[in-house]
């Protein structure tokens, strides 16, 4: 190869929010020392910037991009338009230096160089923040400590200041599609891929950093706060893994070895050295953002590592999906019933008298003196199961948990049960229990259920709620922002005039904005909340209550949830995801005595309970400030709300117990599409938990990259607590888009943190009707 003075740049735009950096670009390119031979400006997927450009800016030449949408794309359009020799990259928001073009061609004179790049500047708009360390200058696409101060080789060169020999595409190809940015998202490395790649072909050949080949990059105020720091540590992360994908783990972490290895301890060094030697506390917070930035990287590369290829969006269910519910040759229609051991069972037939549907297996939840005991799956003849057979069964599954039972209520163990059931209650300890609580003065309570656009399932959750064997207690129902008034006009024609259920409408959609509207309304110590798609037992609100006097400082209650039914191959994969419930014995969480001897404990939260079924202290959850508005379902989030709110009250040291006395039953997705999507919608939610509370306390990333590996091992391992109930039945589909669903988790948060931010400054709607009963009068109604 010969060197050529001729050279094109290339300037990728996709939006005309960026209209006068654009102008400053080409402005500063018209102001060359040694000008280009032309001036491409490639329009990514925008018409009517595309127009724009060449009605205003006649001496260049606009194009679009003719490939996929991206970065990449971009680019490789306009490698295909260009006329010169070599032919240089700049991006839209950036501004070249009088003589980069000239440095650039003299990089040129040896015929081993095949790239030749320069530093990049950053123009901070407002002003650079003072714990960002150099060492991470690259997350805002600029020059960072530890490149080269003079002229020398680099393994790739940095996107917005780069150039090549035309030869380089003609022979190895262009950037590669599938990696680079989309839009705003902060993906990249399709130049490190490229520069590989280069290297690879021509060993002997060198990719050139001339720092004297200088440009000025835009870092605007948005990408100076901690969100986009780690949005882009955590996307460089996963870039990495796809690059090493193509290129293989030698070249492809060659530099980031050295980088890690060398210069991030050197710059930990010099930001504590700055905190207490030179007394500069911002050292701390750039020694604090290297630890962190590395942690978070790291995480994205080993999910990335993980997930290489696929592709990191929210799935909707392909038409496969939607036919799944055929692939379950074996599932049969389980019939979930109530049973009571304390008294004398009865012949199961197998129709259900209700239905007239005909079942051939039976979920029961098994109950001792009222208390939930454990379940038992019973298969049914045709003829169904004698009492005596069911008794039977139920012995064989749980006569250890029966025994340990009547030990608890100082009763004699026994060695086994017939069709007469192990009648005596009146002589247990637990039965003696309920007759105390039944009745003790109790406080107040508040049922708080959010809800919208379902009536219908709304209906019977209020119905059982107003079933209650709870003395005192409001039920509190939010409308979170409707598209009818259903949900109005059921509450007031079928609950008008019953004087403790409340409607409030909440217009600021997400699960979190309901649940705080409800907690600013409530009058009760006790704060319960469940969903609009349950039925709760009739001694639920009181276990909840109870539980609050088991252990010292308890501030938050959870619960079982049962399923209502299991008709459909999607409920019952529901039930093998090991979500809802946590088992048949108490548990107390906490961070002393109670500490779970687990690496995941405890920001594994899901562990303590689900938002189903959950209470609270109402002084406590108002202290930890009530539920991040930036979680749960009806924002980008898509749940983690009551993850936060269980791992807010175990950190800060209070008490959680799971009680498993207090029972819900919950309707599952009966389609396997919004099964489908409820798994992706997990997946988001877990991460945006994480990333909320890593945002909370940025210094936490060191404690949870510690247990980075332990989380690896739980989320794929096969014998994990998470994974052990799901068999061979269950679809693998779910699992990937879980995962893919974590992946988005945080990109998600950040989004919906922002929105967050701008519902706060809606004004509170409804001040002046906070505890209005319903009545045929509607002013009554918010």
């Amino acid at each position: 190869m010969q060197p050529f003075p001729s050279l094109s740049v290339v300037i990728c735009a996709y939006t005309q929010d960026r209209w006068c950096e654009l102008l400053a670009a080409v402005e500063s390119l018209r102001r060359q020392t040694l000008p280009p031979q032309e001036v491409i400006v490639v329009v990514d997927h925008n018409p009517e910037l595309l127009k724009r450009i060449r009605r205003e800016i006649s001496d260049i030449t606009a194009v679009e991009n003719q490939q996929s949408q991206g970065l990449s794309g971009a680019r490789n359009t306009g490698i295909a338009a260009a006329r010169g020799d070599v032919i240089a990259f700049m991006d839209e928001d950036a501004v070249a230096a009088p003589d980069w073009v000239e440095h650039l061609i003299e990089g040129y004179q040896s015929e081993q160089i095949l790239g030749v790049g320069g530093e990049i500047r950053p123009r901070w708009v407002d002003g650079q923040p003072a714990w960002l360390a150099e060492e991470f200058q690259w997350v805002v696409g600029c020059t960072y400590r530890g490149m080269p101060t003079s002229a020398a080789p680099v393994r790739n060169l940095i996107g917005c200041n780069m150039s090549f020999r035309r030869e380089v595409f003609d022979i190895v190809g262009g950037f590669r599609d599938g990696i680079g940015r989309v839009g705003t998202r902060p993906l990249g490395c399709e130049e490190t891929e490229l520069c590989i790649r280069t290297r690879q072909h021509w060993p002997q050949g060198v990719i050139l950093f001339e720092p004297a080949a200088k440009v000025e990059h835009r870092v605007p105020g948005n990408r100076t706060n901690v969100g986009y720091f780690l949005k882009r540590c955590y996307s460089e992360g996963l870039s990495k893994a796809q690059v090493t994908q193509w290129v293989g783990e030698s070249d492809g972490l060659a530099s980031e070895r050295s980088y890690t290895f060398r210069t991030l301890p050197e710059g930990v060094a010099r930001g504590l050295a700055d905190a207490f030697l030179h007394r500069q506390p911002a050292g701390l917070g750039r020694a604090a953002a290297i630890v962190t930035g590395l942690a978070v990287t790291t995480g994205g590369y080993l999910v990335g590592k993980i997930w290489a290829g696929k592709p990191v969006k929210n799935p909707s269910p392909p038409a496969a999906v939607e036919k799944a519910d055929l692939a379950a040759p074996d599932f049969l229609p389980t019939r979930v019933v109530d049973l009571e051991i304390g008294q004398p069972l009865a012949d199961i037939p197998a129709v259900d008298v209700k239905s007239a549907k005909h079942y051939s297996r039976l979920l029961a939840l098994i109950r001792f003196h009222g208390q939930p005991l454990g379940q038992v799956n019973l298969d049914l003849r045709e003829d169904g199961l004698q009492a005596s057979d069911v008794a039977a069964q139920i012995w064989d599954a749980l006569g250890t948990s029966i025994n340990d039972h009547l030990r608890r209520d100082g009763l004699a163990t026994v060695s086994g049960m017939g069709a007469e059931g192990l009648p005596g209650a009146g002589l247990a300890g637990c039965v003696r229990e309920n007759t105390r609580l039944a009745t003790q003065v109790v406080p107040p309570a508040s049922v708080i259920v959010s809800t919208r656009d379902r009536a219908d399932s709304l209906a019977l959750t209020l119905d059982s709620l107003l079933a209650l064997d709870y003395p005192d207690y409001e039920i509190i129902v939010i409308d979170n922002a409707p598209s009818t008034e259903a949900t109005a006009e059921l509450l007031r024609n079928r609950y008008a005039g019953i004087s403790n259920v409340v409607y409030q409408r909440e217009d600021r959609p997400g699960l979190s904005n309901a649940r705080n509207r409800g907690l600013r309304q409530a009058g009760g110590k006790i704060l319960a909340f469940t969903d609009d798609d349950v039925v709760v037992d009739r001694s639920w609100l009181t276990r909840l209550a109870a539980a609050f006097a088991i252990a010292e400082k308890v501030a938050c209650v959870t619960g079982i949830i049962f399923p209502a039914e299991l008709e459909t191959p999607a409920q019952a994969w529901m039930e093998q995801y090991n979500g809802f419930n946590k088992g048949f014995v108490r548990k107390i969480y906490n961070l002393q005595e109670h500490r779970v001897p687990h690496p995941l404990y405890p920001y594994a939260a899901g562990w303590f309970g689900a938002g189903a079924n959950m209470a609270f202290d109402a002084a406590i959850l108002k202290r930890i400030g009530g539920f991040d508005p930036a979680t749960g379902a009806g924002t980008p989030a898509m749940g983690g709300d009551d993850l936060a709110a269980f791992f807010e009250v175990v950190s800060r040291g209070y008490t959680l117990v799971y009680e498993p006395a207090a029972l819900v039953y919950h309707r599952h997705r009966r389609d396997y599409a919004a099964l489908h999507r409820q798994a992706y919608g997990y997946g988001v939610g877990l991460t945006a938990y994480l990333t909320k509370i890593l945002l909370d306390h940025p210094l936490r990333i060191l404690d949870i990259s510690a247990r980075i590996p332990s989380g690896l091992v739980y989320l794929f391992s096969s014998r994990s607590q998470k994974n052990s109930g799901k068999r061979a039945d269950y679809p693998q589909e779910l699992n990937r888009v879980e995962r893919r669903g974590m992946l988005d988790g945080p990109f998600a948060y950040l989004r919906s943190r922002r929105m967050a931010q701008d519902w706060r400054l809606l004004p509170d709607l409804d001040q002046n009707t906070l505890r209005l009963p319903i009545s045929n009068d509607c002013n009554n109604f918010s």
